[in-house]
């Protein structure tokens, strides 16, 4: 494949995944030198990070499992993928095929955002609008952040979708770096900031969630982060 043919061949976007004993949905965005893919498989989240050369692209999958994936790019476009979760066992097929484009923003739209210093999707609304794919977003915290629209998604979390609690502890340090707020752990329990959760009940800007252990909270939805946002 030519450099002409890569291009043509796009893979950013959303896409139907098919295994051998498994359906879901998997949404490729575009990082630059890099791109970012979500499994979302019978309600469990896998993320991992690609690296592109012509037609194949060769992906890590580190949450919440280690493996190996390595896709044929052919038109339409079609993923052809074979992976392996860890070394000595099979290696198993997979295809994705492709569903949606990405959408475009206007100001004042809400948003979920990736934040370019981790995996995470943050609460954020559209700003200022340099083009349809480069937005300024506001996340919940006041920090700014120009995005590619690769890296914006509605705000559809709902029931059944697993976030992460904040828990209100980021902040902008002196530098205007989004940074973590060190508090009394009498005070919080910070130790839930790294836990799974799942929303049990949305209404408005207020969410439920429940960890594992049936521990269940109202709070703000600018204090959840997600790994796969739900779209469309």
């Amino acid at each position: 494949m030519n450099i002409a043919d890569e291009k043509a061949t796009e893979i950013v976007g959303t896409y139907v995944c098919e295994g051998g004993d498994y359906r879901g949905q998997v949404v490729i965005r575009d990082l630059n030198d890099s791109f970012a893919i979500h499994w979302t498989i019978s309600g469990a989240v896998h993320a991992g990070v690609g690296i592109r050369l012509g037609n194949s692209l060769a992906v890590s999958v580190a949450v919440p499992t280690n493996a190996v994936v390595l896709y044929d790019i052919q038109p339409g476009p079609l993923l052809q993928g074979r992976f392996c979760a860890m070394a000595g066992t099979p290696v198993r097929n997979e295809v994705l095929s492709y569903s949606a484009e990405l959408r475009t923003w206007e100001m004042g739209d809400s948003v979920l955002a990736n934040w370019s210093q981790d995996p995470f999707w943050y609460p954020a609304s559209v700003t200022a609008k340099a083009d349809d794919d480069r937005y300024l977003v506001c996340f919940a915290d006041g920090d700014e952040e120009w995005a590619s629209r690769s890296r914006l998604m509605p705000d559809l979390l709902t029931v059944g979708d697993i976030v992460y609690h904040t828990q209100g502890l980021l902040h902008r340090d002196e530098s205007g770096q989004r940074a973590w707020t060190q508090m009394d752990p009498n005070d919080l329990d910070t130790t839930r900031i790294t836990l799974p959760a799942r929303i049990i009940g949305r209404e408005d800007e207020s969410v439920t969630i429940q960890y594992e252990d049936e521990v269940s909270f109202k709070t703000k939805i600018e204090f959840v982060r997600t790994l796969a946002p739900r779209e469309g």
